[in-house]
């Protein structure tokens, strides 16, 4: 069992990664042993938020179709636990309190003016958002934008893998993580517009793939592998097929058999059917 957090939020990482990459060809075995040492893990509120594993096992295993049953309520067990961990931190349990009876309503309104006004209460999930924003002070303002920027892109996701009350937390971290990798990689002088540049392209691209948001989100795409990916690599799959239809196109017109290629299709635009299919073009009136 590890002996540190650190250490914990490590090999949680790797486990998840082992659900995300393999889950479809994983064997019942494969699945057991990935379960059984998550649930040995001294997970506790921090971790299961700095990770979101119970997102990914809840996806890839509890959700996911032609998964043995014992397997998925074994997941399922599992995810429940941590839900327990979470509510029990104060997580999801409504801070509200009841309105005062008609009978204090009078008094309250009168002592309303004579009361000190009390410090706004902040969250734990706040308290670690500004943790992370508080980080940026020590960088650039060009890098501080950047991370706003990112940041902004990655609170689009509209989807339900991450739970809102730490949505934008997690999206701090995730921005910070991202520009960092971006500011080691073109860190010289020289390299500065390859940094503009690589930070214009991941936050449109952030902005219009919504698949590609939640794989940075739930950790199944690193910083590192991010700020390595083409243009290409970041557009949607509609974006992809729409290029690979166009690259096709022009690789076929460039083809020398290419009206023997698309007779077919050339016949039909231009309304040659039936007996005229067995003429030839060039066949004389007197001929026919």
């Amino acid at each position: 069992m590890p002996s540190n957090e650190t250490e914990t939020i490590r090999l949680t990482n790797e486990l998840k990664q082992v659900l995300i990459k393999r889950s479809d060809k994983m064997t019942r075995e494969g699945f057991l042993d990935v379960l059984s040492r998550m649930e040995e893990l001294p997970i506790n509120l921090t971790i299961l938020q700095k990770t979101m594993v119970a997102k990914v096992v809840n996806i890839y295993v509890c959700k996911k179709e032609n998964i043995d049953s014992d397997i998925q309520k074994m997941a399922k067990a599992l995810v429940k636990k941590w839900k327990g961990i979470a509510k029990a931190s104060g997580v999801g349990v409504s801070s509200a309190k009841k309105a005062p009876s008609s009978v204090n309503t009078a008094t309250s309104e009168k002592n309303e003016d004579s009361k000190v006004p009390s410090k706004p209460i902040i969250s734990r999930q706040q308290s670690g958002f500004l943790d992370i924003q508080a980080g940026w002070s020590k960088y650039t303002p060009i890098r501080r934008n950047i991370c706003q920027k990112i940041m902004d892109m990655l609170c689009l996701h509209k989807g339900d893998s991450i739970p809102k009350h730490v949505l934008k937390e997690f999206c701090a971290s995730r921005a910070d993580e991202i520009e960092s990798e971006m500011s080691e990689r073109y860190c010289s002088i020289t390299k500065k517009s390859d940094y503009m540049n690589k930070a214009r392209q991941l936050a449109f691209n952030l902005k219009k793939n919504e698949v590609l948001r939640e794989r940075v989100l739930l950790g199944a795409l690193s910083a590192k592998n991010l700020v390595s990916m083409s243009s290409d690599d970041l557009a949607t799959s509609e974006k992809k097929q729409e290029r690979e239809k166009m690259v096709e196109e022009v690789n076929n017109s460039r083809r020398l058999d290419w009206d023997q290629a698309n007779e077919k299709k050339i016949n039909e635009i231009c309304g040659i059917k039936g007996d005229l299919l067995k003429a030839s073009l060039f066949t004389c009136g007197r001929c026919k």
